[in-house]
């Protein structure tokens, strides 16, 4: 859909994985390289990301962290497991819960992408980039945008930890991020540039992103 090869089973298409299915994974990939010496023609300066044993997920307090009292500082106390049921949507994480103090109802409202929600139950909720755009749960703490971006690469039974984080280390450390990635950015783009990949005109790519078919 639009383009993207990846599934939403919520709005209902694409694949959904099953207990038993087995995806293959391209590890290693070739670089473009001089077939005489085999010297790639483009070393661009990529710093893989790689999962620590134990991840550490950066927090700003959330608008709704007075409801919890002193038991606020219990998402710092120990790990979290991820659950089964996580996926897009939000990530369920088992661990110590914090207690909310008051019994008032929370009015359905607009919630940003990574509320730490805390619902009833023994799982607190992490909403992921596949939210809605409302909730009806308090909401604890906040992720940060590269806590996101680790949080996506958990799985199920991976333990994680929060860390609280000031609102503005918060905000530098996203626009780090976000530098890197402009530079990669940048330095894909003159690579491709150079191998013909982009019409130079328009800046778009001179391959379809729909396959085509010959009707005889």
């Amino acid at each position: 859909m639009l383009g993207s090869c990846a599934p939403d089973t919520v709005l209902g298409f694409g694949l959904r994985l099953n207990d038993g299915d087995e995806i293959d994974l391209v590890r290693q990939v070739r670089s473009v390289a001089n077939p005489c010496l085999g010297v790639p023609f483009f070393r661009i300066p990529v710093q893989i990301s790689r999962l620590p044993g134990q991840v550490v997920i950066d927090v700003v307090d959330g608008p709704d962290i007075s409801e919890f009292g002193d038991t606020a500082d219990r998402i710092f106390e120990a790990p979290y497991v991820v659950g089964v049921q996580s996926n897009h949507v939000g990530l369920r994480l088992g661990g110590p819960m914090p207690v909310r103090q008051t019994t008032a109802e929370v009015l359905s409202r607009g919630v940003p992408v990574g509320a730490v929600e805390a619902p009833a139950g023994d799982q607190l909720l992490v909403l992921h980039r596949g939210r809605g755009v409302t909730a009806g749960y308090p909401v604890l703490s906040v992720v940060t945008e590269p806590g996101l971006d680790l949080m996506a690469q958990l799985r199920p039974g991976d333990q994680m930890s929060f860390r609280r984080v000031s609102l503005a280390r918060a905000t530098q450390n996203a626009r780090q991020r976000r530098a890197q990635i402009d530079r990669l950015q940048n330095a894909v783009g003159q690579a491709f540039e150079a191998l013909g990949l982009f019409d130079n005109a328009s800046g778009d790519p001179r391959w379809s992103a729909t396959p085509t078919s010959n009707n005889r």
